[in-house]
């Protein structure tokens, strides 16, 4: 970023007034580096709207220093059709995020530090914003993240300033936005055990008919002993992890547990309204 910065009482009035909000987001600069480029491209708002994560290169390499609170680390997910990548995180709390979009949110493509907003404010200087995800969904849709603490999210207005800021930057370039807080530990736990399941050979496509129709009255243990097979256990396992068969993540996953074919309906405490 090239110039004075904003003071952070003028970046929050404008978060707050929603005229000045939409024009400083409409007039936003997004900086990209582009998969096999040497160089980072700077895009009006409007020319942002063609990117795909599978496209792109991290436009920020985090770096590790002496007695830093968070742990930085590299997950593989997948990276396009029948493609998968290596992507950096840089704290645990992003990690399970990251899991958890893929294993319960369907992504399909995943790039960490993807790009980088810069929001003029007339007359009063700069401001930037790197968000922490860009991820394309099953569907089609993509979705930008943020994640932080919600004990931060409530004590410092400048964090929401930008967020909200950027929430409005999505909006004009079409994308949808998800600011995430930590996840229950339960629900970590659960994360982690599934993941190195993600993609292995799962159950018959009449088990999980079967499943759907019994609105959650078959248990995983009823799975196993109806495959009959010697890696039942595992097989029902990568199931839950590649989305064909659902689970309550934020209970114990155990043989008792209740099965679904279709996810469960869900409130998440740690998706914040912005």
């Amino acid at each position: 970023m090239q110039g004075i910065r904003c003071p952070w009482d003028v970046v929050i009035d404008t978060a707050l007034d929603e005229e000045k909000r939409r024009q400083v987001a409409h007039g936003a600069t997004v900086g990209v580096i582009r998969r096999g480029s040497q160089a980072g491209s700077l895009l009006a708002v409007h020319g942002a709207r063609a990117i795909q994560p599978n496209g792109l290169e991290m436009v920020r390499v985090m770096s590790s220093h002496v007695g830093m609170p968070n742990y930085i680390g590299v997950l593989h997910v997948p990276g396009g059709v029948d493609q998968r990548r290596a992507i950096w995180f840089e704290s645990f709390n992003e990690m399970h995020h990251l899991m958890d979009l893929v294993l319960v949110g369907r992504a399909v493509d995943v790039v960490t530090q993807p790009v980088r907003f810069e929001w003029r404010f007339p007359r009063r200087g700069l401001r930037e914003h790197t968000p922490d995800a860009l991820v394309a969904l099953r569907d089609g849709r993509l979705l930008l993240v943020d994640v932080t603490r919600a004990e931060k999210l409530r004590t410092d207005p400048r964090l929401g300033a930008i967020l909200t800021l950027t929430a409005e930057t999505c909006r004009a370039i079409g994308w949808e936005y998800q600011v995430r807080t930590e996840l229950p530990a339960q629900r970590c736990r659960n994360l982690r055990f599934l993941w190195g399941d993600f993609g292995r050979e799962t159950v018959p496509d009449e088990t999980v008919r079967m499943t759907g129709q019994s609105a959650g009255r078959v248990r995983v243990a009823d799975i196993e002993a109806a495959l009959a097979c010697p890696d039942a256990r595992r097989r029902v396992l990568a199931a839950m992890a590649s989305g064909q068969l659902f689970v309550d993540l934020d209970q114990p996953l155990a043989p008792w547990s209740p099965v679904y074919g279709t996810p469960p309906r869900e409130a998440p405490p740690w998706l914040m309204q912005v």
